[in-house]
C-alpha cells in the first residue's frame, strides 16, 4: 500500500492509491505539493500547478502535465510478508 501526503491552500489530507490521489488532486485548484516514497525508498515531493483538470509539473521546464503512469511505477512498493510473497514457479527436482 502506497501513501501519499498532499498539501494544498484547503489543508492537509492522505490518500494510498495513484487513482485516489489523480482525483483529489484534480478536484483543487492552485498548487499543491505532494509527498510519496520513490522506488528507491527515499522521500520525494512533487510541486505541481492545478489548471482545469491537468495537474502540471511546476519545477519542469515548460510545465508538463503530470504522467501518472511515470508517478506509479516510481513507486516504493513494501515488502510482502512471506505468507503472502509468491512461490517459486520452479520447484526443486528430486
Amino acid at each position: 500500500m502506497n501513501r501519499f501526503e498532499i498539501w494544498s491552500q484547503r489543508g492537509q489530507s492522505w490518500v494510498y492509491d495513484v487513482a485516489a490521489l489523480r482525483r483529489q488532486v484534480l478536484a483543487l485548484e492552485g498548487e499543491v505539493m505532494v509527498r510519496y516514497v520513490n522506488r528507491l525508498g527515499a522521500p520525494c515531493s512533487l510541486f505541481l500547478v492545478i489548471e482545469g483538470q491537468t495537474a502540471r509539473q511546476r519545477f519542469k521546464p515548460g510545465m508538463p502535465p503530470l504522467d501518472w503512469e511515470w508517478l506509479r511505477q516510481a513507486l516504493h512498493e513494501p515488502a510482502l510478508p512471506l505468507s503472502l510473497a509468491p512461490r517459486n514457479p520452479y520447484p526443486r527436482q528430486p
